[in-house]
């Protein structure tokens, strides 16, 4: 018998623009691998929050809801939503979710999961995982190195906030008050869950993830920057930008649709090669 045809989960972190850029990702594969399956995963509500405007989505692109870890009622506060989901999600929601696409697919196992790095309990998934990263890529190695960086900076965030991260390969060119961690003041419950949740992603990715997707494309970066991302994480494949890409067909709602969780990536950011996630 030959080998089962391939049935890949791709996985959205469901808040802010994360969703409809994994999509994009989504859309390109199943284009670009139409005997293969694929089951696009995220909540009821990121489900029905997605752009409409990129036409019907390949017929071997079916989605799947997750669990959302009962943060869908009126009144809870964004940090609570996100910190349900992704309790939900570590304690088997996101095994339920993929036990969910195996059986909306006849039965076939899932043997790949594609995930926003966000996801990062993929890892235990128990077959290949390719993390997509959807913001700056210096902004994942700031993360993953970002131990290191904060033995180095210790509580002195505020009298260093200026100085140059000339000592951390492919990170000379900014300062430590760009990291995502170099607020001094930053502080509050969404603060709380997100240093969480990336460094769950600093620990998980470059110890688990057969390869990792970047929002980039070769070149785009100095040497020195693709030669230290190279260094600190698995087998990277610029690919993007992914909005590009051949099929993937979604753009963001210009309404903001997707954007309004309650959580910043900060000036740094902008132009997508900044440190703040």
């Amino acid at each position: 018998m030959g080998s089962p045809l391939p049935h890949v989960a791709v996985v959205a972190f469901p808040f802010t623009s994360h969703a409809p850029k994994v999509l994009m990702v989504a859309r390109a594969l199943a284009t670009a691998a139409p005997s293969a399956t694929f089951s696009f995963i995220s909540t009821t509500d990121s489900l029905a929050r997605l752009p409409t405007g990129a036409g019907a989505a390949p017929s071997n692109l079916r989605f799947v809801e997750a669990p959302s870890g009962g943060g869908d009622g009126p009144g809870i506060p964004s940090w609570r939503r996100m910190e349900l989901f992704l309790d939900a999600a570590e304690d088997g929601g996101l095994r339920q979710a993929l036990e969910t696409a195996r059986a909306a697919a006849g039965g076939a196992a899932v043997t790949c999961v594609v995930g926003d790095a966000f996801m990062s309990m993929a890892a235990d998934a128990g077959v290949p995982w390719v993390a997509v990263w959807t913001g700056g890529p210096c902004a994942l190695l700031a993360h993953v190195i970002g131990d290191t960086i904060r033995k180095d900076i210790g509580d002195h965030a505020a009298s260093r906030a200026d100085e140059p991260l000339a000592s951390y390969p492919g990170l000379g060119m900014y300062r430590v008050r760009d990291l995502p961690f170099g607020d001094a003041g930053a502080g509050g419950d969404m603060y709380r869950v997100m240093t969480t949740l990336l460094g769950r992603v600093a620990e998980r990715v470059p110890r688990a993830a057969t390869a990792v997707a970047l929002n980039a494309f070769p070149g785009l970066f100095p040497e020195d920057v693709s030669a230290a991302l190279a260094d600190a994480l698995p087998n990277c494949l610029p690919m993007g930008p992914y909005h590009l890409l051949p099929g993937g067909g979604v753009t963001a709602d210009r309404g903001g649709r997707g954007t309004d969780e309650g959580y910043s990536a900060g000036p740094a950011s902008q132009g997508g090669q900044g440190l703040r996630a």
